[in-house]
């Protein structure tokens, strides 16, 4: 979908690991294709412990929370911990400023229970996002995470509600074998709401119409 509309789009893709980040770069035509932010996302600037686990796709900013996790034994092993890595992180406001990226209409994050933080980091700037997709944990895998329920009230303040959740694994939602059936991740699909929406102009509205076509969602009514 979002290949379909490219030239609609001004991409902004977050890549913290120097080689990976220079390669995109490489291939970005100049920034032409998209551009390419070379430090973490967090709700504050400075630096942060990664928390490297055996399987990267269980890598977190945080420890993970073996009092939850430890129940799910085919898990347990890709959750074990690697190595605690420095990482510099940034404020997506501090860097919109500093290098005249562009407002965060539509966002995607996947960070692993971080993504609370990283919603923070945006501050004022969420007020002009029309939709986002992100995902999120029904119970604490890793240690002071914040859950859905806490990135729903967040994201109130900021006329976003939830549209959708969805898990690629389990299509009726029903289980998650990767959790041995319980429901434990999902991805949540956020709009700006219909009251918001009412008061906006015709160009405003078909904006939110397009983020939530890019977001399978049936537009607000």
């Amino acid at each position: 979908m979002v290949a379909s509309h490219k030239d609609r789009l001004i991409q902004v893709l977050v890549e913290p690991e120097a080689e990976e980040s220079a390669r995109l770069r490489a291939l970005s035509d100049n920034g032409k294709n998209y551009r390419v932010i070379g430090t973490a996302l967090a709700h504050r600037d400075g630096e942060f412990t990664f928390q490297e686990t055996v399987n990267p796709f269980c890598s977190s900013m945080l420890p993970v929370n073996h009092e939850v996790l430890d129940q799910y034994e085919n898990l347990v092993e890709h959750f074990a911990f690697k190595c605690a890595t420095p990482l510099v992180c940034s404020r997506y406001d501090t860097l919109y400023y500093r290098e005249q990226l562009p407002l965060p209409h539509i966002l995607k994050i996947d960070v692993q229970g971080f993504e609370h933080q990283v919603l923070q980091g945006f501050g004022g700037l969420l007020q002009h996002t029309l939709g986002i997709t992100l995902e999120s944990h029904l119970y604490p895998i890793y240690k002071d995470q914040k859950l859905l329920s806490d990135i729903i009230e967040y994201l109130k303040g900021y006329d976003l509600v939830l549209r959708r959740i969805a898990n690629d694994r389990s299509a009726d939602l029903n289980g998650d074998h990767h959790f041995q059936m319980d429901l434990v991740e999902v991805e949540a699909i956020f709009t700006k709401s219909r009251a918001w929406a009412a008061q906006q102009d015709e160009k405003t509205r078909a904006n939110l119409n397009f983020a939530c076509e890019l977001l399978n969602v049936v537009p607000n009514r």
